[in-house]
């Protein structure tokens, strides 16, 4: 049976996932909480210097770890912090002289193909009735695929996207702008969304969300007054906007004692509120989460 690894050089993580068969059968997955995704000035998108290192050994680390499992094939996929970032051309020529291997650069629609491909893939979302629409949430950028797949939209409005917009001068250290942040984030997502909710999201349809936000979510414990977020069930929007006002409460220390990873403290609250935000204007109160997007998109393209 033929196996593949596809490695998703995301603008918040780096993944990787080996997978065989036209059932895209996990074989092995492994990330890495990396950023790529900065600002230059608070304005232009930028890969700061040790974020490319530190991207370089992952890779190396990844393909390692495609050839011991035994993957006939290897993709590099770029997204969103590729094609924004200014000086994303020398992260791509350090991959090719290094790996002797061509980064594919996705476009947005490219991009929200393939997740919505990994998402149908899913057994617990192809069950969903009548068919969902999908939300993929990365750093750079967020995508909507209409439930009918003839439609799709990606706007600008990924956590760490979003997260510079409220913090233009950079992260926050003593307070978090509760009331600034959430009615950045409501304008923001108001705008692009409810356009195109009135013509491609029909009343009661199934929202499924995916991205590193609520498997990161999952992780979080021992915040007492907080349920578990569990991925095999529909998630409360409740429970995530309840973390949000949990983690925007806490310094970063404490957060991260309670399991968020450091790379992802100043994300994830944002994540949090984005998804909660979607919710609301979809006029849901649970979200169905999948593990499977690009990665699995794109090696099923491989593999069928």
């Amino acid at each position: 049976m033929r196996r593949v690894a596809v490695i998703d050089l995301g603008s918040n993580s780096l993944k990787l996932l080996v997978a065989e068969g036209y059932n895209i059968a996990t074989i092995y997955e492994s990330f890495a909480e990396i950023r790529l995704l900065s600002h230059k000035d608070g304005a232009e998108d930028l890969i700061p210097d040790e974020k490319m290192e530190e991207a370089i050994e992952t890779i190396h680390e990844f393909i390692y770890k495609a050839k011991l499992h035994h993957a006939e094939k290897i993709i590099l996929a770029g997204t969103s912090v590729f094609r924004t970032a200014v000086n994303a051309g020398e992260l791509l020529s350090k991959i090719r002289k290094q790996f002797s291997l061509e980064v594919r650069v996705l476009s947005p629609e490219e991009e929200a193909d393939a997740s919505a491909l990994g998402v149908r893939s899913d057994p617990a979302v192809a069950a969903l009735n009548p068919a969902p629409a999908i939300f993929d949430l990365g750093g750079g950028s967020l995508e909507f695929i209409a439930p009918q797949n003839n439609f799709f939209a990606s706007w600008r409005l990924g956590a760490v996207s979003l997260l510079h917009k409220i913090f233009p001068n950079g992260f926050y250290q003593k307070s978090f702008p509760r009331e600034e942040a959430q009615k950045i984030v409501l304008e923001s997502l108001k705008t692009a969304l409810l356009p195109v909710f009135k013509k491609y999201l029909p009343a009661g349809t199934p929202i499924v969300v995916c991205g590193g936000a609520l498997a990161v979510a999952s992780f979080i414990h021992s915040f007492p007054e907080l349920p578990l977020i569990d991925l095999k069930k529909p998630v409360p929007a409740n429970a995530l906007t309840a973390l949000y006002e949990v983690l925007i409460a806490n310094d970063v220390k404490t957060c991260i004692a309670h399991g968020v990873p450091p790379e992802r403290v100043e994300t994830l609250p944002i994540s949090l509120l984005i998804l909660a935000t979607i919710a609301q204007l979809a006029g849901t109160t649970v979200l169905h989460p999948s593990s499977r997007n690009l990665r699995y998109g794109l090696a099923a393209r491989l593999l069928r």
